[in-house]
């Protein structure tokens, strides 16, 4: 999927509806996000509305970004990865210096 801004998203699910109309999609068995700019996040469950940019999980989340690890029982992110809220029991390992240059 490739969003407004010209970031890209690689998507996959083991099952899936799209309602064009809203330009929505809800991705459900194992489903697995990987963005341009490093962020991954993988689920049982996880809805993308392309209206408003966001990806979000009422389910169990784990995933990755250039700041660390996380698990969470659920997230919204913004798409084009301006920020990742997670809920519901968080667990994470954050690297601190990331994202700071040699």
């Amino acid at each position: 999927v490739t969003l407004p801004s010209g970031a890209w998203m690689a998507l996959d699910g083991l099952g899936g509806v799209y309602q064009r109309e809203a330009d929505l999609l809800d991705l459900t068995g194992q489903v697995n996000i990987f963005s341009d700019i490093g962020y991954e996040a993988h689920s049982r469950a996880i809805s993308l509305d392309f209206v408003l940019g966001t990806a979000t999980s009422a389910e169990q989340v784990h995933g990755q970004g250039p700041f660390g690890v996380f698990e969470s029982g659920g997230m919204e992110m913004d798409m084009e990865g301006n920020y990742v809220h997670l809920t519901q029991g968080v667990r994470m390992t954050v690297y601190p210096r990331a994202n700071q240059r040699k």
